[in-house]
């Protein structure tokens, strides 16, 4: 197949998607496919005039970044595949049976979204790259994270500052999941806001208000839970409350180009779950492929698919009180490495960019012949 993948204008907010779109093309040129990066439109035409293409391809919703101009999808007579990596309710895209725009999601839970059941969803995880990471002897972090850490307080005024009707449903949301923290967000508002019958747009800014301010709490409440064991944050902090905690190493922001080099350095890699509860977050299996131990919250997909203490290290919000003491057993006993290597094969043999291209590809090519998957 041939394939055009269309990458984000290069800025740093989206500098994981050139990452995976450079992984993807290779993973799909090793499969004996034809696959190139674009970042413009234009460029994909004149080479698909050349040369025609089968498909388009791009991670994130960036048909959408495109919409001042006639849409990719409207000016080419193919198809058309946007991979989201975050809730369907985020792309706000239209969707149907006679679209040429297709969809990928990576949660299992958004194939079930209304506004995309038409629409023909593919659930499948990203792929990630194969690292030899350090001996464990070199590694030279015991526990990292990686990502940004926002004030949870500018979350909350962003919520506060909702229409009435909107901050209502956010704030029911917020109050159930604080709660309960293990359930499924989207499943609760799946539940909830037909209760509150605001407009589509209405309800979905709800949503987004509330899963911001959740993500932000969640990762608060994980990394306060460790309070001697040394953090080292890779990314963005700006909670008062962590950065005055004596044990957090802040080492500012990287390019998303570097992570594979500091999960290579790491003995353990903390992961707080963006509230996706059947899916597996890129930075779980990136931090697999390091030979990095995985200390992840769960959710019903990573269950099936790794084994706790055996792949990963899993957590639930319920029994926070618990991590730092499990962190501290595997790292005294250097189980951690164990673990880590188990974890690794698992990535190799299920979650490298090459298996899932190869998954992807089917997908592209039965939905090019008009078939169902």
């Amino acid at each position: 197949m041939k394939v055009a993948i269309l990458d984000w204008p290069s800025t740093v907010a989206h500098e994981s998607f050139a990452v995976f779109h450079r992984s993807l093309a290779r993973a799909l040129t090793s499969l004996g496919h034809q696959a190139e990066v674009f970042h413009d439109l234009a460029s994909i035409e004149t080479a698909h005039r050349c040369l025609p293409w089968d498909c388009t391809l791009a991670i994130g919703s960036h048909f959408r970044f495109y919409e001042g101009t006639t849409p990719l999808y409207e000016r080419l007579a193919l198809a058309h595949f946007q991979w989201l990596v975050d809730t369907p309710l985020k792309a706000n895209l239209p969707v149907d049976d006679q679209s040429r725009l297709h969809t990928v999601v990576i949660d299992e839970e958004f194939v079930s979204t209304p506004s995309l059941q038409s629409g023909r969803p593919f659930f499948r995880p990203l792929g990630t790259d194969l690292f030899s990471g350090l001996p464990a002897a070199q590694r030279c972090f015991d526990i990292v994270f990686t990502g940004q850490i926002k004030d949870p307080n500018q979350d909350w005024a962003s919520l506060n500052r909702l229409p009435p009707p909107s901050r209502r449903l956010a704030q029911r949301l917020v109050d159930e999941i604080v709660a309960a923290p293990d359930q499924s967000l989207l499943q609760l508002y799946d539940k909830e806001a037909p209760t509150f019958a605001l407009p589509a747009q209405m309800a979905a800014q709800a949503f987004l208000t509330a899963n911001s301010y959740l993500r932000t709490w969640k990762r608060q409440r994980v990394i306060q839970s460790i309070r001697h064991l040394p953090v080292h944050v890779f990314g963005d902090v700006r909670d008062p409350v962590l950065l005055a905690a004596d044990n957090l190493h802040c080492h500012g922001s990287f390019p998303y180009a570097q992570l594979g080099d500091i999960l290579s350095r790491s003995r353990i890699a903390l992961n707080i779950t963006p509230n996706f509860h059947a899916a597996c977050h890129d930075r779980i299996i990136a931090s697999m492929a390091c030979s990095a131990l995985a200390a992840t919250d769960t959710n019903p997909y990573l269950d099936a698919h790794f084994a706790n203490n055996l792949h990963l290290l899993t957590y639930r919000y319920t029994e926070l009180h618990r991590l730092e003491s499990r962190l501290e057993t595997v790292l005294r006993t250097g189980v951690w490495e164990t673990m880590a290597e188990a974890g690794r094969q698992v990535v190799e043999d299920k979650f490298s960019w090459k298996k899932t291209a190869e998954q992807l590809i089917l997908h592209m090519q039965c939905v090019i012949a008009g078939k169902r998957t």
